[in-house]
């Protein structure tokens, strides 16, 4: 991690839904951050959502010095990609549930107001790119900060696919999905799924079946730079379909060929001074509450 001492003076508002909780924090925050002279811009999507607002578009990225989301995780991945494309620092404040990737609380001004001011670290998290071969045809997935997630639909029934790993056949698989994480996505499906915690500086990404039909399946953890292939070798009447970071499913008829591979671009988080990932660990997975003792007596 670096600390930097830059201060932000112009950030785009992000907000990825139109929940009132939300917009309530978002006029909230908006309102200190105008009366503390901040140049405030919405990016394009957060206009779309607060039509009334005063606080104008963002033209030109270039003058932007920070990204900030009012929302939960599924907001921070949704502003990871205009972050990334821009190379714009990005801070998440929480109003959703466990908030693995926003470090601040809605209601933690003076740990907003101090990052702006130039006290935080900043932490580079890798992304991951991924395509599907389909009838000798490429298409790209575009990249993914969290996870891509193989699954099944329709139909109750049992996948089956094929995995390689830098060329390399592994195994072949029958389950309801296969979970790809990075660092950063480990706490999320693939958790769920009985993959293992990555610290986010660890250059690796897990592979997780999900419900898998055999034992002896297991998670696996492996480099960040080798390549992956998953081979769909699923019934005709059997339904898949493969989604990156929770966007809009790709269907995944069989024989079809999904490549994923370590980009070269990355996402710059930003964090209070304070940050711990392990602290982070400890509150959301409640790892330092006992049980209530209960006393037995005749």
């Amino acid at each position: 991690m670096t600390s930097i001492n830059n201060k932000f003076n112009n950030i785009a508002l992000f907000i990825g839904v139109n929940k009132k909780y939300i917009t309530d924090e978002y006029a909230n925050i908006a309102a200190i951050l105008m009366a503390n002279n901040y140049n405030l811009f919405l990016t394009e999507g957060t206009k779309n959502i607060l039509e009334n607002s005063s606080i104008p578009t963002v033209t030109e990225y270039s003058n932007i010095d920070i990204i900030i989301t009012i929302g939960g995780d599924g907001t921070m991945l949704k502003a990871a990609e205009l972050a990334q494309k821009y190379n714009i620092p990005l801070l998440g404040i929480n109003c959703g549930r466990l908030g693995f990737l926003t470090d601040i609380c809605s209601k933690e001004q003076d740990r907003l107001m101090a990052i702006l001011e130039g006290s935080y670290i900043t932490e580079q998290r890798i992304l991951m790119e991924a395509n599907i071969t389909m009838d000798n045809q490429t298409t790209s997935l575009g990249l993914f900060l969290n996870d891509i997630i193989l699954m099944r639909g329709g139909l109750p029934r049992v996948l089956e696919f094929d995995l390689y790993i830098d060329n390399e056949f592994i195994c072949n698989q029958r389950a309801d999905g296969l979970v790809i994480a990075t660092p950063t996505g480990s706490t999320a499906y693939s958790l769920s799924a009985g993959g293992p915690i990555l610290e986010p500086g660890v250059d690796a990404i897990t592979i997780a079946p999900i419900c898998a039909h055999t034992l002896n399946t297991r998670p696996i953890v492996i480099n960040s730079n080798k390549k992956i292939a998953i081979v769909a070798n699923h019934r005709d009447e059997v339904t898949a379909s493969i989604s990156c970071d929770g966007k809009e499913k790709t269907p995944l008829p069989r024989n079809t060929i999904v490549h994923v591979a370590k980009s070269n671009e990355y996402v710059t988080l930003v964090h209070p001074c304070d940050y711990n990932y392990f602290n982070t660990l400890k509150e959301k997975l409640h790892w330092e509450r006992k049980p209530h003792a209960r006393l037995f007596t005749d």
